[in-house]
């Protein structure tokens, strides 16, 4: 597995946790998209996010997950090993009703555990890939800390290959 972006998300999370005025941390369930060719798949994921203001509403954030479920099509199961990498989060203002809109840049990688016809080939395959999406996200009631977001986010886009997800999460602002 290509060690590079997780040390590099790593790193630059501890890099900015020394001066960061606001921390955050959020865990999202999501409905992976992939494709292989013609073929899709939907395996289910868990992701862990934590991040940091930079500046008002801008954000450095490191996201590591696993896969929950695989998928079969056609002699062909894919599961999601792991994901991992960092984004720039874009904020806009909140509104009166406590919602904002959010827009990610990044890189990151997954890691596919890919078995054609129950032979086990051609196994655990690395993928990294700018990556980019946005979302929604709500304040939860008069909470100064708990929110809850729907997001999208392309993770990788190359030549037959496309990850893309569809999350559904909770943040706590320390």
């Amino acid at each position: 597995m290509n060690k590079l972006i997780p040390l590099v998300c790593l790193s630059l999370f501890s890099a900015g946790l020394a001066s960061a005025t606001e921390l955050y941390a959020e865990l999202n369930t999501s409905y992976a998209f992939a494709k292989i060719e013609d073929e899709k798949f939907n395996p289910l994921a868990i992701e862990a996010r934590f991040g940091f203001y930079l500046q008002k509403q801008v954000g450095l954030e490191a996201y590591y997950g696993t896969g929950l479920s695989d998928d079969s099509q056609f002699n062909l199961d894919l599961a999601l090993s792991t994901l991992a990498g960092v984004n720039f989060r874009f904020e806009s203002p909140e509104t009166k009703n406590g919602m904002k809109i959010f827009i990610l840049l990044g890189y990151g990688m997954s890691e596919w555990d890919v078995d054609r016809s129950g032979t086990g080939e051609p196994g655990k395959v690395d993928f990294d890939d700018f990556s980019y999406g946005g979302g929604f996200e709500w304040r939860l009631g008069k909470s100064e800390h708990w929110f809850v977001n729907l997001r999208g986010q392309r993770l990788l886009n190359k030549d037959d290959l496309s990850l893309d997800t569809g999350s559904l999460g909770v943040r706590y602002a320390f």
